[in-house]
C-alpha cells in the first residue's frame, strides 16, 4: 500500500510546475460544406452554425450540438449566373418580429455580357421582404478582415476549416473543432491600412471595354516593391502582379479577364490598402 502511495505522489509532483496542455479535438464534420459553413449570434436563439447550401438554394441553421434548428428555402428565386454572398443572418435587424431574416446577393451576366447585380432579403418563410436590380453591398470588400473562422460560444471555443476535395468541390468538407482556450476580444487585428499611406489613387478606364486597364499606386516611404493583387467577387485570387518604385501606374491586359466585377489590393509588408472595385466589359 505504501509503494502505491509513493508511485501515485511522484506522479502528481512529476506535473507540479508543467502546464496542462489542452487538446483540439475534431467535434463534428459537416459535408459538402466547403467554404460555406460559418456561425452567427441571433438576437433571441443564440449561436447558430450556417451552411448555405447553394445547390438546393437552402439556408440550413443548425444548433450548437449540430441538431438541425431551422432549414430556409429560397429556390424560389430566379436562376442567377452567379452568388455571391449570404450575409447578416438576423431577427430584428430588417424587422421588429422573430422571424429570422437574410441577404442574399446575385450576379447576372447577360447575353451582352453586361453584369447586374441583385439583392434580396428573404425571411424563414420564404417571404421577400426587400428587393434591389442593379444594386449590391460591394462596400464589404473595403471592411478590415474579422477574427473568424474562431468563435467564443456558450459552448466552447469553436475552429472552422475546410478541407477542399479538387476532384469534387461539392464533396467538400467543413470540420468543427473544439478549443480549449478562449479567443481574446483586445487580440490585434490583422495588419490592415486604411488611411493614405498605400496609395491607390485611381484606375481608368473603369468599367473598361478597351484592352487595357490602367491602376496608378504609390508605395508607402521606405517601401521599394510591393503586389497588386486582382480577386473576382468570391474572393478567389484571379492576378498578381509584383510593383516598385520605378513606374507609379500598372498597366492590365484585359485578355487575362473574364468580363464581371473585381476588386484589386495593393499590398506591402506596411499593410494593405482597402480593396477597390474594377468592371471589365467585353
Amino acid at each position: 500500500m505504501k509503494r502505491i502511495i509513493l508511485i501515485a505522489m511522484l506522479v502528481i509532483a512529476g506535473f507540479i510546475g508543467k502546464p496542462v496542455m489542452g487538446q483540439i479535438t475534431l467535434e463534428h464534420t459537416y459535408d459538402s460544406a466547403y467554404s460555406r459553413l460559418y456561425m452567427v449570434k441571433l438576437e433571441v436563439e443564440g449561436y447558430k452554425y450556417v451552411y448555405n447550401d447553394g445547390a438546393d438554394k437552402l439556408v440550413k441553421l443548425f444548433n450548437l450540438d449540430h441538431s438541425i434548428f431551422k432549414i430556409m428555402d429560397y429556390s424560389f428565386l430566379p436562376n442567377f449566373t452567379t452568388e455571391l454572398g449570404l450575409l447578416y443572418i438576423s431577427e430584428h435587424l430588417f424587422n421588429s418580429d422573430n422571424l429570422i431574416e437574410y441577404m442574399l446577393i446575385y450576379q447576372h451576366i447577360d447575353s451582352l455580357a453586361h453584369s447586374v447585380s441583385y439583392t434580396y432579403i428573404i425571411n424563414e418563410v420564404g417571404n421577400v421582404v426587400f428587393s434591389v436590380d442593379s444594386g449590391g453591398p460591394f462596400v464589404i470588400a473595403n471592411a478590415p478582415q474579422i477574427q473568424v473562422p474562431i468563435y467564443n460560444t456558450p459552448n466552447g471555443t469553436k475552429m472552422i476549416l475546410s478541407i477542399i476535395t479538387l476532384a469534387n468541390v461539392d464533396s467538400s468538407i467543413a470540420n468543427v473543432y473544439s478549443l480549449p482556450g478562449i479567443l481574446t476580444d483586445i487580440a490585434p487585428p490583422i495588419n490592415y491600412v486604411t488611411g493614405n499611406e498605400l496609395a491607390m489613387e485611381s484606375i481608368y478606364p473603369n468599367p473598361s471595354n478597351g484592352n487595357t486597364t490602367t491602376i496608378e499606386f504609390h508605395l508607402p516611404h521606405g517601401e521599394n516593391k510591393g503586389e497588386i493583387v486582382i480577386y473576382n467577387l468570391q474572393g478567389m485570387e484571379q492576378k498578381r502582379y509584383e510593383v516598385d518604385n520605378t513606374f507609379h501606374n500598372l498597366i492590365i491586359s484585359n485578355s487575362e479577364l473574364h468580363s464581371g466585377t473585381y476588386f484589386y489590393q495593393l499590398l506591402t509588408n506596411n499593410g494593405a490598402t482597402g480593396a477597390k472595385k474594377m468592371v471589365v466589359v467585353k
